[in-house]
This record gives structure tokens, C-alpha cells and sequence, in this order.
């Protein structure tokens, strides 16, 4: 009698294909996570690109008003777009503005900031030429027209262009 001997046999077995397919399905999903994600940001970055341009288009068109105005819509070509438009007049005190931009609440400024308020100080009219100072200056009132576009967007996503015209002194 012969005796056989039975070879072990060599192959992949259930459990390494469903650990393989696992892998696979986990590599997958990773992939498809960051894919669906690029999707959905180049379409936010189309409909915003979309809203700064119709927003410079309605700027421009607004800008050849001189006058105060209001007026909402939507565009035609891209009904998903909606609008604002308004232009108001306001009164700046430049030597409040002045202060903000240098920072004059700040401690601590530099000397650049320190000649730009002697400067202001100088041409303040003011009585008394050697206590000038910035609070106790008259206040230099100047008329603007402010121009603002609002377009609004997607799920009520909002991009707005602010313009300001001079109309001199008040």
C-alpha cells in the first residue's frame, strides 16, 4: 500500500480576503471623503467668484449715482442671485477717524503715529496754538456718499462691496 502524503496547500484563506477587502473599503472611503469635500469647496468658491462679480458689475453701474438711493432684486440670468443696493449719506469727523487709525486709545505708539498727530494738531483750527491737542480740537465734520452692494447667495451666504464718495465738507 501506498501511503499518499498530502501537500499542505498554498493560497489565501476567507479571513485574508475579508481583512484585504476591509483595507480596500477603509482606503476607499478615505479617498471619497477628501474628493465629496474638493466637490463641494470648488462649488463654494464658483458661487462665491460668481457674487464678487455681479457684485463689481452692480458697484459699477451704482457708482454713476449721486444721489441717495435703495433698491433690491434679483439678477436674471442667475435667479439663485439676489441683490441690495443703497447708497446713503453720512458725515465723518476726520479727527475721529484720524485718532482710530493711529491708534491714539493705544499707550504705547511709535514716532511715525506721533508726527501724523502734530500734523493733524497744526491744522486743526484751534484759539490757542500751543495747548492744541487732539480732543480739544474742533471737529472736522466731512460729507460722503456711501455706496454698498449686497448680493445674497446659496443658503442665504452674503457678499458685500462698500464704496465711499466725497462730497466735501460739511
Amino acid at each position: 500500500m501506498k501511503i499518499k502524503i498530502i501537500k499542505k496547500l498554498k493560497g489565501i484563506t476567507l479571513i485574508e480576503i475579508m481583512v484585504a477587502l476591509l483595507f480596500f473599503a477603509g482606503v476607499f472611503t478615505f479617498i471619497q471623503y477628501f474628493l465629496i469635500g474638493g466637490i463641494q469647496a470648488r462649488k463654494e468658491a464658483g458661487d462665491l467668484q460668481k457674487a464678487v462679480f455681479l457684485a463689481r458689475e452692480s458697484m459699477n453701474q451704482l457708482k454713476a449715482k449721486r444721489e441717495t438711493f435703495s433698491e433690491e432684486g434679483e439678477f436674471e440670468a442667475f435667479p439663485e442671485y439676489k441683490y441690495s443696493n443703497e447708497i446713503t449719506e453720512e458725515e465723518i469727523d476726520l479727527l475721529d477717524f484720524a485718532g482710530s487709525l493711529m491708534g491714539e486709545e493705544d499707550e504705547e505708539t511709535d514716532e511715525e503715529s506721533n508726527d501724523t498727530k502734530e500734523k493733524i494738531k497744526e491744522l486743526a483750527p484751534s484759539g490757542d496754538s500751543e495747548n492744541k491737542d487732539l480732543e480739544s480740537a474742533p471737529s472736522i465734520i466731512f460729507k460722503v456718499l456711501h455706496y454698498k452692494v449686497t448680493i445674497i447667495y446659496g443658503d442665504n451666504k452674503e457678499y458685500t462691496l462698500d464704496f465711499y464718495r466725497g462730497m466735501g465738507p460739511g
